[in-house]
């Protein structure tokens, strides 16, 4: 069912035009013609403040000589009833209103005088002939107005009633309020729709003649379908309603979304009964299947709902206790009185009746059957309940609820004025059963008087239960006290509740409430409690046996408090009576507890990262699987077969843990044997283990005798992470310590032998790498120790005094190594600052060559500094300034190494001849470095500009000498070739050459060598 809203009430006086339908009494058609309608006031009011017939009066008063009156339009009718409230006739025959006004019967247009001595107003013909024209054509043009959200309505008014559908179409359209119907369907309109189906008492007349009739009225129960707003009728048979969930338009498209329909039954003086059901089968699932409410933002988690509707369910709970008291109620058997009886009224009459024999035989009989029909009743009374074993202490209430409702029926029966008229007649005879009868009498007010009296204190904890039934463990310890308050203050003042018995049997049903809320609190979100986490499963038992501690405590003050004052009533009640159930309660939540527990301890077998393991873990997971499987309700503690899964619980995990066990003693004894056959190792290369960034290289292999110890500590620490409550692990410290101590020995001897030349990691400037040798040693003592020490109380002894004392010893000198290296750094970095007062160049004084002046002291210690750093050491200020300046002075350092490259680079490429012609852009060059020589130190500011001008004399000279060298080689270098190629004289070789011949063969060698060498 959609999310119902409380529908919005109409004003009681708003009331709407309509006209009676074409078959209601006012405007019947038959073969005749059409009958007389009555004229209706047009004021709704005159109904209601003059009565019926207050029209036909005045107007009787006014003349008797008017036979007609001119026809009026229907109008509005409010109709009372003798109690003053409103009822309406719709969508049937308005008999209520013939009595109204005139009788129908009158069928003459003259006026007539009826049995009552007033006078009929009649209708003539054309006048009933046009009213009736106008009623239908009204019900034509509603009946156009019909779509398919009126079918919808008349379908689910046709399941729920005795009519078809063009019936109840006919009924709609005739109702005087059928703008509800459109109001229903309007944008923000109302938000129900109701109908009533009941039988409604109308007043019909017989007509006698033709032309002038005396009206009979008599009265007509008839059942009618109508529409009203709910506040003016009262409900005596179906109610059916519509209800919107939404404020938007209704629409045909949404009508079957957005509206609900339902019904109330209170026929035959059932309306608890509807009510009932229409709460707790369709109201409260529909409001627990919520999600949203509105503008509560938690929805149905919010506090403030869970309250809403708890209370629900307590009215709902009320409601069937109501239906059953009621029906309940005593009453004495019928039995035939003689008529004399009920003439009774004198004393005279009673003793008439008290000598007649036969008559007092026959009333003694009457009570005689009275008499033992109430001491059945009281006999019941005082038989001991059968009761469950966990009912709450508001069956105690409705027990005593129940009981006086029962005796205050039977001493209303008693009252009975047929009753005390048939004991007066056997009291004025002194019949010897009234004896019996005043006993009786007597038992049933004192019972009556107990009854109410018990009811009265037990309804001062009535608030109690409720908060019992719906509130946590934690939230009902701040109400214990309280109601042990109450509880004392009913055992003190209470004139018939305070018996041991009594008050014994309140506090087990209080005991049982709260088990039974314990038992929900667990259960709360879940099928089964297994289905919860088990850190909440485990922390909501703590909770309710907190919850036991509490009540006992509780219990015993008041006890307490009470012996104190010896003159009051004492809690003398059996606490095992009462508690016992909550400590068998609490005993089976600590088994539960325990198993919980002990599976969340295994469930770290997930995590352990040793091989084997999964065997285990797959068995682990067998167990739960089977926990979870029990179909029974392992809540209830009187359930034995909980005992017997609980024992083969406990067998299961022991046999698991042995299996643990074995595997740890397999993987320590077999890393145990691993190290045991490298002991024999005569030394011991230890190398340090470089904090991040790590060097490059990558150091030795570590010795295996540490290794394997702090393997075999990481072996423990998992099983220790995992479920050690059953592991023995102490033989295995104690195996450890003696293998720690002798590798503690080892480790001396090392140090020992390398402390004066230490390995040293590649790329480590010497003191930060003999500083990370000393405290890798100390790493390798360390680790095992801060394992061990937390175990002093299970390696408490001469040994692990021994291994103590060694410890101490080793990790002293070790701290003295690196405090004597360090404190020698710290000295030998101080002075590298004064290296950077030198000049930034210098001669050699044989080869003349120049070099950077960069004290390598200066590089190293920046170094040092780099890895002091990071190993925590601290650094001098001045340090810390020159490190500052590592960026520049490096770069400053690669700039001068590139000029003196480019420098060394640009001389070696001048040729040899003509180096004493470049000589003087070569003293240029020296000229600008001469500054780097003699004034410029690492420490002045105007360096780029000395390197600048170092740069622009040796490109001056780069250039010269490019120039020079293009010029030797393409120009002077070539020319030489030439010239040396070019032949001046050929000699003869074969024959003799005459002078003048050889003259002028060497003149034309020497023209073409001209030409040749002419560029």
């Amino acid at each position: 069912m959609a999310d119902l809203h409380p529908p919005a009430e109409l004003p009681q006086g708003e009331q709407t035009s309509c006209v009676p339908p074409e078959n209601s009494p006012e405007l019947q058609e038959t073969d005749q013609g059409v009958q007389p309608a009555q004229e209706q006031s047009p004021d709704p009011g005159l109904g209601s403040q003059g009565g019926p017939g207050r029209e036909e009066e005045e107007e009787q008063e006014e003349g008797a000589d008017r036979t007609s009156i001119k026809p009026r339009p229907p109008q509005i009718h409010l109709h009372r009833d003798a109690t003053g409230r409103g009822h309406r006739r719709i969508g049937g025959q308005n008999l209520r209103a013939i009595s109204h006004m005139t009788s129908p019967a009158a069928l003459s247009p003259m006026a007539g005088t009826s049995v009552s001595g007033k006078r009929t107003v009649l209708l003539s013909n054309e006048a009933r002939t046009e009213i009736a024209k106008q009623v239908r054509a009204l019900k034509e043009e509603r009946r156009a107005t019909l779509d398919a959200r009126h079918k919808y309505l008349i379908s689910r008014l046709a399941d729920a009633v005795a009519l078809g559908e063009l019936e109840l179409e006919d009924v709609l359209i005739s109702d005087d309020k059928f703008s509800l119907i459109q109001d229903f369907f309007a944008a923000n309109g109302s938000k129900k729709l109701i109908f009533f189906s009941q039988n409604v008492k109308q007043n019909l007349s017989s007509s006698v003649n033709s032309s002038f009739v005396d009206s009979v009225s008599s009265a007509v129960t008839q059942r009618k379908l109508f529409l009203t707003t709910g506040s003016s009728e009262p409900l005596l048979g179906k109610c059916l309603f519509f209800l919107r969930t939404t404020d938007k338009a209704i629409t045909s498209a949404n009508i079957q979304q957005e509206v609900n329909f339902g019904m109330l039954d209170c026929s035959e003086d059932n309306i608890i009964s509807s009510l009932e059901t229409l709460l707790n089968h369709i109201m409260l699932p529909a409001l627990r299947s919520q999600q949203t409410w509105g503008s509560v933002q938690d929805g149905a988690s919010c506090p403030h709902v869970q309250s809403f509707l708890s209370s629900l369910d307590q009215f709902v709970s009320n409601l069937s206790s109501v239906k059953v008291n009621l029906e309940r109620r005593f009453q004495l058997q019928q039995v035939e009185l003689p008529d004399t009886i009920g003439q009774l009224s004198s004393p005279a009459d009673y003793t008439a009746a008290a000598n007649n024999s036969e008559l007092v035989e026959c009333l003694e009989g009457v009570v005689c059957v009275w008499t033992n029909q109430i001491k059945q009743v009281l006999t019941e009374s005082e038989q001991m309940r059968k009761e469950a074993d966990d009912v709450g202490p508001s069956a105690e209430l409705e027990h005593w609820k129940r009981r006086m409702v029962t005796f205050n029926s039977l001493m209303e029966e008693v009252k009975h004025p047929q009753v005390k008229r048939t004991l007066g007649v056997l009291q004025v005879a002194k019949s010897r059963t009234l004896r019996t009868w005043r006993e009786l009498d007597g038992d049933i007010t004192v019972v009556a008087n107990e009854a109410k009296d018990n009811v009265k204190y037990l309804y001062t904890l009535d608030k109690f239960f409720g908060l019992l039934g719906k509130s946590s463990p934690t939230s009902m310890l701040e109400h214990i006290p309280s109601l042990m308050t109450n509880i004392r203050m009913i055992h003190t003042v209470s004139q018939y509740y305070n018996t041991s018995e009594r008050m014994t049997s309140l506090l087990l049903k209080v005991t049982n409430q709260m088990i039974a809320a314990c038992r929900s609190y667990l259960s709360q979100g879940v099928t089964r409690i297994w289905d919860h986490s088990r850190p909440v499963l485990l922390q909501r038992i703590s909770e309710c046996c907190n919850l036991n501690v509490e009540y006992q405590r509780s219990f015993q003050s008041v006890r307490d408090k009470l012996r104190q004052n010896p003159g009051n009533r004492q809690f003398d009640f059996s606490e095992n009576y009462i508690f016992g159930k909550f400590d068998a309660f609490c005993r089976r939540l600590e088994k539960v507890a325990d198993m919980a527990s002990t599976l969340e301890s295994l469930a770290t077998l997930q995590n352990m990262k040793v091989e084997g393991v999964e065997k285990i873990f797959a068995r682990y997971q067998t167990i739960v699987s089977m926990t979870k499987s029990k179909t029974y309700d392992i809540l209830d503690h009187r359930k034995l077969e909980f005992d017997s899964d609980y024992a083969d619980f406990r067998l299961q995990v022991q046999g698991l843990f042995q299996s643990l066990q074995s595997l740890l003693d397999f993987w320590f004894h077999q890393s145990l044997s691993v190290s045991s056959g490298q002991s024999d190792l005569k030394t011991a290369v230890i190398l340090p283990m470089c904090v991040q960034p790590r060097p490059t290289a990558t150091p030795p292999s570590e010795p295996l005798f540490v290794f394997q110890t702090e393997r075999m500590l990481e072996l423990l620490a998992v099983f220790e992470l995992g479920p050690t409550a059953r592991l023995d692990l102490k033989q295995y410290y104690m195996m450890l310590l003696q293998r720690y101590s002798r590798e503690l020995e080892l480790l001396r001897k090392t140090y020992q032998k390398q402390r004066d030349r230490p390995p040293i990691g590649r790329n480590l400037p010497p003191v930060a790498g003999r500083v990370l040798w000393c405290r890798q040693l100390f790493r390798k003592i360390e680790a095992p120790m801060l394992t061990l020490k937390k175990k002093l109380d299970i390696l408490k002894g001469p040994d692990m005094t021994k291994v103590i004392r060694s410890y101490n010893k080793i990790a002293v000198v070790l701290l003295q190594y690196e405090v004597l290296h360090l404190q020698g750094w710290i000295q030998a970095a101080e002075s590298a600052p004064h290296c950077l007062k030198t000049s930034l160049l210098v001669r050699h004084h044989n080869s003349k060559e120049v070099f950077v002046n960069l004290d390598h002291v200066v590089l190293e210690v920046l170094q040092e500094v780099r890895w002091m750093t990071k190993l925590g050491v601290t650094v001098p200020k001045l340090v810390l300034k020159m490190v500052s300046r590592e960026a520049q002075l490096k770069a400053l350092n690669i700039r001068l190494l590139d000029v003196l490259q480019d420098y060394g680079s640009v001389v070696g490429r001048i040729p040899p001849l003509l180096f004493p012609l470049m000589q003087p852009f070569i003293s240029r060059v020296d000229a600008a470095l001469c500054p780097g020589l003699t004034t410029l130190s690492w420490t002045s500011l105007n360096t780029d500009g000395f390197i600048d001008g170092v740069y622009l004399a040796l490109k001056e000279l780069d250039h010269v000498v490019k120039v020079a060298s293009d010029l030797l080689d393409c120009r002077i270098g070539r020319l030489l070739r030439s010239m040396s190629s070019c032949c001046l004289l050929v000699l003869p070789e074969d024959s003799p050459v005459s002078p003048s011949d050889l003259v002028q063969q060497t003149e034309s060698c020497v023209q073409a060598a001209a030409v040749t060498l002419n560029w």
